[in-house]
C-alpha cells in the first residue's frame, strides 16, 4: 500500500539511509500525497458551500455595489452623446434608457452588452402586481434581485436572491405583488424575444 511505503521512505530519509531512487519515489509520493489532500480541501469546500444556507449580502456589500453602479452611472449620464452601438452605464433611479417591454408594467434597461459573445448585463423592472408570462430561454440566465419582491412561479425571492436559468429551460410565470428591481445577465437574443 502506497501509505505504508510513503511512511517507510519518510523513516528512512529521517534515519539518512535512503537512496537516490528511493529519495526520488519519496519525492513523488509526497507531491501525490498533497495533490490528493488539495483535492479533498476542494471537494469538502464546495460541498460546505452547496450545504450551506444561502445568505443575503450584508447592507455594506449592497451599498458598495450599488455605490459603484450609480458612480459609474453618472459618468455614462455625463457623455452627450453615447455611441448607439454601446450600452453605457446608467443610474437606476434615472427615467433615461427604460424600454418598455411587450408587457404593460415591464422594462428592461441595458447597461452593457459584448457584442462578440452576445452577453448582455441590464436592470429589469416590474411594477406592483405585474405578471409576466411563463417563457423559453434561448440561453441562461442569471438574476439577482435588487429591491422589491419576485415570484418565479410558486418560488418567492427578495432583495439579495439569486436565481440561474440553464439554457433551454422554460420558466413559470413571472410576477412581483410590490414591484422589483433585478440585475440580469443574459444573452442578446433572450432579451430580443422580450422586446418583440
Amino acid at each position: 500500500m502506497e501509505t505504508e511505503r510513503l511512511h517507510e521512505l519518510r523513516v528512512m530519509n529521517a534515519l539518512g539511509t535512503i537512496d537516490e531512487e528511493d529519495a526520488r519515489e519519496l519525492k513523488r509520493l509526497e507531491a501525490d500525497e498533497r495533490r490528493e489532500l488539495q483535492s479533498m480541501t476542494e471537494l469538502s469546500a464546495l460541498v460546505s458551500a452547496f450545504a450551506s444556507p444561502l445568505q443575503s449580502p450584508s447592507a455594506h456589500l449592497k451599498s458598495r455595489v450599488m455605490q459603484a453602479v450609480q458612480h459609474k452611472s453618472a459618468q455614462a449620464d455625463d457623455r452627450s452623446k453615447p455611441n448607439p452601438l454601446q450600452f453605457q452605464m446608467a443610474a437606476a433611479e434615472s427615467n433615461r434608457g427604460w424600454i418598455p417591454l411587450r408587457l404593460k408594467g415591464a422594462y428592461i434597461k441595458m447597461l452593457s452588452m459584448d457584442s462578440a459573445t452576445g452577453k448582455v448585463v441590464a436592470l429589469g423592472r416590474l411594477e406592483a402586481g405585474t405578471r409576466y408570462p411563463a417563457h423559453h430561454h434561448h440561453s441562461s440566465e442569471d438574476i439577482y434581485v435588487l429591491s422589491g419582491d419576485l415570484n418565479i412561479g410558486m418560488t418567492p425571492m427578495k432583495a439579495g436572491d439569486f436565481h440561474h436559468a440553464e439554457s433551454g429551460s422554460w420558466h413559470e410565470e413571472n410576477w412581483s405583488e410590490t414591484g422589483c428591481m433585478i440585475l440580469a445577465v443574459s444573452s442578446l437574443d433572450n432579451f430580443r424575444d422580450q422586446l418583440q
